[in-house]
């Protein structure tokens, strides 16, 4: 009778470790399963990481592209305003510079706003001899023909004028420098921030249960 009851006692024992077992055997399962599912998520932030270094490549690009032309353009106006000399000239016409369209939204849909912009047309007098230009800047509303206008011309070559005030001269570079110097400082600091996560050791991959996991 011992014999039996002990008998029964190993068949629950080790039925009891038959299901602890076949308990890892489903641990261990959970544990590959996660690797995999680990392998795709650092796939991911790899690729997310590759746009992200790509886009700000081409943002700097862009941006020093507008500090560059900026600043080329703000020179040319500098020395004009230094070099060039004044005069007074006449709008005797315009010139029509195409439509320029903004949209707006309101409560009932989106609407468009286009409107006609307009160029002057300059006459101007040097040493007796009448010169005529068309400005580059366009505006809506039209410029007022036979208003007066500062004219700065080149000396050796009067034929060569410019719209003398400050919008003709100064507005195209300080735009694209107002434009462009806050992008390439923003993707300036951005960079400095990942490079000091990176040498402070925040993006150190570290194996975790033969899961490799990344820190940061």
């Amino acid at each position: 009778m011992y014999a039996d009851g002990g008998g029964g006692g190993d068949g629950d024992v080790g039925g009891g470790g038959g299901v602890h077992g076949s308990g890892w055997g489903n641990h261990n399962e959970n544990e590959y399963g996660d690797d995999d599912h680990g392998e795709g998520k650092n796939d991911n932030s790899g690729l997310m990481k590759c746009f992200g270094i790509c886009g700000g490549i081409c943002c700097i690009i862009i941006s020093l592209g507008l500090i560059i032309g900026g600043a080329a353009v703000l020179g040319s106006s500098v020395h004009k305003s230094n070099n060039y000399a004044e005069t007074m000239g006449t709008i005797i016409d315009l010139r029509n510079c195409g439509s320029s369209c903004s949209g707006s939204n309101s409560n009932r849909g989106n609407s468009n706003s286009c409107s006609e912009t307009y160029g002057a047309i300059v006459e101007y007098t040097v040493d007796d001899t009448d010169y005529v230009i068309e400005l580059s800047s366009c505006t809506n509303p039209a410029p007022t023909i036979g208003n007066d206008i500062k004219v700065l011309y080149d000396p050796d070559d009067p034929e060569e004028g410019v719209n003398g005030s400050w919008v003709g001269l100064y507005l195209a570079p300080t735009i694209l420098l107002a434009i462009g110097i806050p992008i390439f400082c923003t993707i300036t600091v951005m960079c400095c921030i990942a490079s000091r996560s990176k040498f402070l050791g925040k993006d150190k991959p570290v194996e975790v249960n033969g899961a490799v996991t990344t820190i940061g």
